[in-house]
């Protein structure tokens, strides 16, 4: 897309975009600049019939909407001081300017109709497979302890190399990422990496941060780690679900869950995690239907994660899975289409209480096992007159 003819106006692509571009990476996520003023910008947006929608305007940037698609323009900026994590920033005039604040050369690319603005030699680094800070790594890693986690996922992602400065400058400020930088940003960053999770995690430990971030990894002996690098690569085309299982109960077992919630990950998924740890030995050769019922109540929606994690993930239950999908889907039906419910123990007379509840259960597991609705009835019937 040609913004110089869109806005008649000299509107850059920036970022991302232009070096997935050079990479021959598909980028929907296009974000443009400009020396205008957020308030010009939308003023000249309105004049075209373009919308626009406030999205970061204290940081100087605005979404405007062309042909449906949603792209972020941001106003030239510079440093005028930061903190580790955050900087105040004020509006600048040039292109350059606003290319130098940035974090790598291969990011601090721009793009103006067909010509390529590239005042550090990002393409250079590109077809080398390096990457550079722009400018004094330290004094880059120190302005955001953040980027040297994003050092580690464009490695990764990328297949890159590590600069010389740029590795002795994150194995020195590594340190200061948890004390400056959120759990938020760095939990978002490892969710970013994830189809390349284990070297992502190669790369962690290599520039510096990987215990900093999961301190408990110094009680893993080799052998341990080599297998928690195994299953993260088993989960990088799975879900989030499976990845950040495969991350933590390795490291944290019975803790899992509540690691993930420090990592203020959404409740489901800190839960789900939890249930994948508790039920990791829940199926083996001896499962039966009843016990299979169990396993069923117990992991409700994460009954199919639980599946792919026993069988893809840990690769320990790959036979015991086919074997009980054969009765699988009785016991499924035990759960949503019971043969004996409350209301017919409630008609029976049989008022709640645990003996209620276990009559269910006990009726519920004769179903899964293959019983008729005659068979079931008899057997519950016979356990509410035992109780008379």
């Amino acid at each position: 897309m040609n913004f110089i003819k869109i806005f008649n106006y000299p509107i850059y692509e920036v970022g991302g975009c232009v070096r997935d571009s050079l990479l021959g990476i598909p980028n929907k996520d296009i974000d443009i600049a400009s020396d205008l003023t957020p308030e010009k910008f939308k003023s000249l947006c309105k004049s075209l019939g373009f919308k626009t929608h406030d999205t970061g305007i204290e940081h100087g940037t605005i979404t405007v909407i062309i042909d449906g698609e949603p792209y972020e323009h941001t106003t030239f900026r510079k440093d005028v001081s930061c903190d580790g994590r955050n900087a105040t920033i004020e509006f600048s005039k040039t292109i350059e300017e606003d290319l130098s604040r940035r974090d790598f050369t291969i990011n601090a690319i721009a793009k103006l109709g067909d010509e390529i603005v590239d005042p550090f030699n990002g393409q250079k680094d590109l077809k080398n497979k390096k990457l550079r800070t722009v400018g004094d790594a330290e004094e880059r890693f120190s302005e955001d302890y953040l980027r040297i986690v994003r050092a580690a996922r464009f490695i990764s992602r990328l297949k890159l190399d590590a600069d010389d400065s740029l590795l002795k400058a994150a194995q020195k400020l590594s340190p200061n990422i948890i004390k400056h930088v959120s759990i938020e940003r760095i939990t978002d960053e490892i969710f970013k990496a994830r189809v390349h999770g284990c070297q992502f995690f190669k790369e962690a430990e290599r520039l510096g941060f990987l215990q900093l971030l999961f301190p408990e990894m110094a009680e893993m002996n080799s052998t341990d780690k080599s297998d928690w690098l195994t299953q993260i690569k088993r989960s990088e085309n799975t879900s989030e679900l499976l990845y950040l299982s495969a991350i933590l109960v390795p490291i944290y077992k019975e803790n899992a869950e509540s690691r993930a919630a420090l990592m203020r990950v959404s409740k489901n998924l800190s839960k789900g995690v939890g249930i994948l740890y508790k039920l990791r030995k829940s199926i083996s050769a001896d499962t039966t239907a009843a016990a299979l019922r169990d396993v069923m109540a117990e992991a409700k929606n994460y009954y199919e994660p639980l599946k792919v994690y026993l069988s893809e993930i840990r690769r320990r239950s790959t036979e015991n899975i086919k074997r009980i999908e054969q009765f699988e889907a009785q016991v499924k039906e035990s759960l949503e289409q019971p043969f004996i419910t409350g209301d017919y123990l409630l008609k029976s007379n049989l008022k709640p209480s645990p003996f209620f509840k276990d009559v269910l259960t006990q009726c519920g597991k004769l179903q899964a096992e293959g019983k008729t609705f005659e068979e079931v009835r008899k057997a519950a019937d016979e356990l509410i007159q035992s109780k008379s």
